[in-house]
């Protein structure tokens, strides 16, 4: 089972209650209701990050017609749950928000969450918003009281004030990264030219027919564990009879672990693979007036992008504008590099590609210039584990 595979861990939060809390802010007016309403917002919400979950309460009163339009409003946070040492949280299980919206009314305070309307005796079609997803139990809001109403200190005894009493809430977490021994480690783009110089097939000469293009990249452990090994194919045939042909294979190291320590496994992807179909020098995938599926389709060789390079882009698959910015061509040293995502594995994150070139295209000597080449290989990071050396 590797790291993305773990089981989850559940744990629940007993019932919790907020509060009371009063606010002190005075927005406008005198710090006393004199009996008109208060008209009362009140919230309750559930959020949380990798490490902690937070409850938010906020509460907003203010005078009815009549009066000076006194008016209070304040927010309180509350840590319900603390993910411990080597945990992360990933979810949390049940209700996620609860308001209300109403005018106070004497000897009504407490109710429970959803049966607002039934405490204030009120119709459904009166001004009253009450609603509850599961998060609540019961909510305790006092408006009016026999004196001033707007606190002014720390005491919440004879004031506006708030209290909520949460349902159980689950907190589904995993074990981080480094609790499992897992690094995420950037391998080293490989920067080298890479030109292939068998000639399998035909002449030496794709002629602006292609080539067909095809390159594979595949990471693995060296020797003791010390280092990642990327191994490197790339493939090139011309498009029309003589059907020239090419191709190469080489390893190149890409990470070498700190010392004193041991690398046991690859937990992301270990291979990326690309295709596409080499077009003329200064090419665009989109020309206007043409279809954008059908182009990109045509580059690709007729082969999608799965979903997990895309996802490693953040990109989703009906986001077909900004697929296209991630193919594109430049000019290096008189030739045009494709830089293509892989269609395969989110191990490389784009690989440079130099198709046909103005003269002879397969290299017969050791000078990659002006010949079809891998001019670059990107990697995105990598997850792997390790440990100490013995």
């Amino acid at each position: 089972m590797n790291a993305f595979d773990q089981a989850d861990t559940i744990v629940g939060i007993t019932v919790t209650t907020i509060g009371p809390f009063c606010p002190k802010r005075l927005v406008a007016g005198d710090r006393d209701f004199a009996g008109r309403g208060p008209e009362i917002w009140a919230s309750a919400a559930i959020t949380f990050s990798r490490s902690a979950v937070i409850a938010t309460v906020q509460l907003r009163a203010k005078e009815t017609k009549g009066g000076d339009n006194s008016e209070t409003s304040g927010t309180t946070l509350k840590a319900l749950y603390n993910a411990p040492r080597g945990y992360y949280i990933t979810e949390v299980l049940g209700g996620k928000s609860a308001e209300v919206h109403y005018v106070s009314k004497p000897g009504v305070t407490s109710f429970n969450a959803g049966g607002l309307a039934r405490a204030l005796n009120s119709s459904a079609g009166s001004m009253i918003a009450d609603k509850n997803d599961g998060l609540l139990q019961s909510w305790e809001i006092i408006g009016d009281t026999n004196g001033e109403d707007i606190s002014n200190d720390d005491n919440c005894d004879d004031n506006t004030s708030i209290k909520v009493v949460l349902n159980k809430l689950r907190v589904r977490m995993r074990k981080t990264d480094a609790s499992l021994g897992i690094s995420t480690v950037k391998p080293e783009d490989i920067t080298e030219w890479l030109c292939p110089k068998s000639l399998n097939r035909g002449d030496r000469e794709f002629d602006g027919h292609g080539p067909r293009v095809k390159s594979e990249v595949k990471l693995r452990i060296g020797p003791g564990g010390t280092s990642l090994l990327a191994d490197i194919t790339f493939w090139a045939q011309e498009t029309v009879h003589d059907f020239s042909t090419t191709e190469g294979k080489w390893t190149r190291t890409v990470y070498e672990a700190p010392y004193g320590k041991k690398i046991t496994e690859i937990i992301s992807d270990k291979a990326s693979r690309t295709q596409f179909i080499s077009p003329p020098g200064g090419f665009q995938v989109l020309v206007p007036g043409q279809d954008l599926a059908k182009a990109l389709n045509t580059f690709l060789d007729a082969t999608d992008i799965q979903a997990g390079v895309l996802q490693a882009f953040g990109v989703k698959p009906e986001e077909k504008g900004v697929l296209q910015a991630l193919i594109k061509g430049t000019l290096e040293n008189g030739n045009t590099v494709i830089q293509v995502p892989p269609v395969e594995g989110a191990l490389v994150k784009f690989f440079h590609i130099v198709g046909d070139t103005g003269g002879p295209d397969i290299s017969n000597d050791d000078n990659c210039n002006d010949d079809t080449r891998i001019a670059k290989i990107e990697f995105f990071p990598v997850k792997v584990k390790m440990v100490d050396a013995r």
